[in-house]
């Protein structure tokens, strides 16, 4: 488990020595240590940053994946913390989904909807803003809804949830409380749904494909992203929104099972893969490589091409991808396209910032619209600033940074009011465009301007080929040949791409995606970018 809270955090939890220290850290990876299943908890909300920003949580982290043969993630917080930290993981759906694989039973639905209960909305209090009133009237909400339309079954965990559950039990209702673990599996099984605090026990029930519902207090809810289970923090939970989300579920029931148990084979056969690879070491080395070296990259090299299809196929790739998807959906940001855009971002960060402290980085981001990436790269720890355009959505950016608290500003000026400081940036991005401001000149040209020397400037197209060169597709403002590419990027006097400065960046005859061995997206639709360092 990776976490920052105060004084508390992986490394002073009082096993940490008995358990980390002495014996998995002493062991591996000579011993096939796994570590399955990693998770991340902070209060809700809360960032990969606050855990990178403690020296001993990074170290912890690294000693930890270089003891383990290998290690898979269930949520996307702790994907954040290793990508942030270039540590090879799988994400995948926590390990609980699989506790249905060990029962044979096929029993329908019992007519209940399952309600777990707790008395903080988790297990601890982790913010001083958590309000027990709220929570009380939520509580009494949720039930008086539900009961409307299902019987109910309290299901508590400990004596301690069975008395909290008490206060909202009505006349003829059970709360089921049992010292084995076996009793649940039956139980969560024969729900029609299951609204729960415990997301064990929601997760345990979506094995089941049962239609299921997380409320939490801390980042450990977000372990329903990578299953597609809702989940909401206890704060700013509605009732109403709970039980909308549980008739759904019902409605579509047969559809939500089907994909919940095709999931759950889906993932005990990655699972079974990389446990075998692991502990018979057949095709995967011992201890932990880079995320760069995992998609067949090497930091730092001369040359850089566009991904093989190999690579965009690589579980790297995917799980990154993945992982912004999640960021992007849980905060209202533009969902990445996996085939069309699912080679940029991975590309930039594993080859120009694998393993990068992002608390030393001040970023300029271009024409970003409601793109996540620079959000992601926020939450990582850097200091984003985003340039757009007139129209673009501000007011979502305002209830993004709201919502997050991430450090992200902005200006949205007219095409002669650009107000970029000069050398101020360590990194400037422009993703899957051409003409963030009123064309390629203007635009590398402020780029140069606004980074310091030896900054990085990250630049990806996608272009559709004509019979001559290259056009926009979206724009009437001509065509961008791989003359004018070079010219105005490749080339640009800022950067001094040339033999005897190697720089960082894709030859300018590298900009087409070829058939043979490169990754050809849907459709007439060829891709390009560039990563650069001024001088």
């Amino acid at each position: 488990m990776y976490w920052k809270i105060g004084e508390s955090s992986s490394y002073s939890v009082e096993w940490a020595e008995e358990l980390w220290e002495k014996r998995i850290f002493a062991l591996g990876p000579q011993k096939p240590i796994l570590n399955i299943a990693a998770g991340a908890c902070q209060p809700y909300p809360d960032f990969a940053h606050t855990f990178l920003s403690d020296p001993r949580c990074v170290e912890f982290a690294r000693k930890a994946a270089a003891a383990c043969r290998w290690t898979s993630v269930r949520d996307p917080l702790a994907s954040q913390i290793l990508c942030a930290l270039g540590v090879e993981h799988e994400a995948l759906p926590c390990a609980a989904l699989h506790a249905a694989r060990r029962t044979n039973f096929k029993g329908t639905f019992g007519g209940v909807v399952g309600v777990n209960l707790m008395p903080l909305g988790g297990h601890f209090r982790l913010r001083d803003d958590f309000d027990d009133d709220v929570w009380n009237a939520v509580c009494q909400a949720l039930v008086k809804s539900l009961r409307k339309y299902h019987r109910l079954l309290f299901i508590a965990h400990d004596a301690s949830e069975k008395a909290f559950m008490e206060r909202y039990r009505g006349e003829g209702e059970v709360i089921f409380l049992s010292g084995s673990w076996r009793d649940y599996l039956h139980v969560y099984a024969k729900s029609s749904a299951v609204v729960s605090n415990r997301v064990h026990g929601a997760v345990c029930a979506a094995g089941f494909g049962r239609p299921t519902v997380i409320i939490g207090n801390d980042t450990r809810l977000m372990i329903g992203d990578f299953i597609g289970i809702p989940s909401l923090y206890a704060m700013e939970a509605k009732a109403g929104q709970v039980v909308d989300l549980i008739e759904d579920g019902i409605r579509g029931q047969k559809a939500e099972g089907e994909r919940l148990i095709h999931l759950r084979e889906e993932s005990a056969g990655r699972y079974r893969s990389a446990i075998l690879e692991s502990i018979f070491q057949t095709g995967r080395a011992t201890g932990t490589s880079s995320m760069a070296k995992k998609s067949g990259r090497t930091s730092g090299t001369k040359k850089f091409a566009l991904a093989s299809k190999a690579e965009f196929c690589s579980g790297s790739f995917q799980d990154l991808m993945l992982t912004l998807n999640c960021f992007a959906e849980r905060w209202g940001l533009r969902r990445l396209s996996t085939t069309l855009e699912g080679w940029e971002y991975p590309w930039f960060l594993f080859n120009a910032f694998d393993g990068a402290d992002w608390s030393q980085v001040r970023l300029l981001d271009m024409d970003s619209d409601l793109n996540p990436m620079p959000w992601f790269m926020a939450s990582l720890g850097a200091q984003v600033e985003l340039v757009g355009k007139r129209g673009m959505r501000t007011a979502q950016w305002e209830e993004v940074r709201r919502r997050t608290g991430l450090k992200v500003d902005w200006q949205v000026p007219s095409i002669n009011e650009v107000r970029i400081p000069e050398q101020c940036y360590d990194v400037v991005t422009c993703f899957s465009a051409a003409e963030p401001c009123p064309g390629q000149d203007t635009m590398v040209a402020e780029a140069a301007k606004a980074l310091r020397s030896g900054g990085t400037f990250l630049i990806s197209l996608r272009l559709r080929p004509p019979s001559r060169g290259l056009s926009l597709p979206w724009r009437s403002s001509g065509v961008l040949t791989i003359k004018k590419f070079t010219q105005t990027i490749w080339e640009h006097p800022a950067f001094g791409v040339n033999a005897e400065n190697p720089g960082w960046g894709l030859r300018p005859d590298d900009i087409l995606v070829e058939k043979d061995g490169k990754c050809r997206f849907p459709g007439p639709v060829t891709a390009g970018a560039a990563v650069l360092r001024k001088k």
